[in-house]
């Protein structure tokens, strides 16, 4: 996915949005938040996961 990004200036950018637009974003932005927080969560939970093998795997070698 691409992404383009185009550069603006900030003032007339915001002086043309209307309010609900904003809200609209807003909204967006709080719905990307609560996913990348979920991620994160699992991105922890997998990393754990990880390590418990590792030290497995380890024990089984050490232990041979």
């Amino acid at each position: 996915m691409r992404i383009k990004l185009t550069r603006v200036d900030s003032l007339s950018f915001w002086e043309k949005c209307d309010v609900s637009d904003v809200r609209e974003v807003m909204k967006k932005l709080e719905e990307v938040e609560i996913v990348v927080q979920e991620l994160e969560g699992e991105l922890q939970d997998m990393f754990r996961r990880l390590i418990r093998t590792r030290a497995s795997l380890l024990n089984i070698l050490t232990a041979n």
